[in-house]
């Protein structure tokens, strides 16, 4: 009986990629659909100097680091970014059943700039 298996050291080592969250889904399409224009609210000192176009590109790019549904209505999220000039965290809150998305807080992420003793 010849076994057909296949030979493990020839399969090929690509992992299909993870499914993404719902979450992440939501807000990305939504943002998709109007940019800024669908960001129903935000305040402008929660930003952190981060604009509002930057803020809504770390959530249609960016990874989604942890999403939590809220005790009433709609989910809270937080995006993380890196570009060629900066990395932004924002915080967002949405209800897809309200069509709302809110901008809850941004900032950017400030590396460690430390350079190695030199002893």
């Amino acid at each position: 009986m010849v076994d057909q298996r296949e030979d493990p050291s020839q399969v090929a080592k690509v992992r299909p990629q993870a499914a993404e969250q719902p979450e992440a889904v939501w807000v990305r399409e939504f943002l998709g659909v109007g940019g800024t224009d669908n960001v129903t609210r935000f305040c402008i000192d929660d930003l952190n100097g981060v604009t509002l176009v930057r803020a809504v590109e770390a959530a249609m790019c960016g990874d989604l680091l942890w999403a939590e549904k809220c005790d009433g209505v709609g989910t809270q999220c937080m995006f993380d970014h890196s570009s060629d000039d900066d990395r932004v965290q924002v915080l967002i809150w949405f209800s897809s059943n309200e069509a709302r998305l809110e901008i809850r807080r941004a900032a950017s992420v400030k590396e460690n700039d430390r350079e190695p003793n030199a002893a």
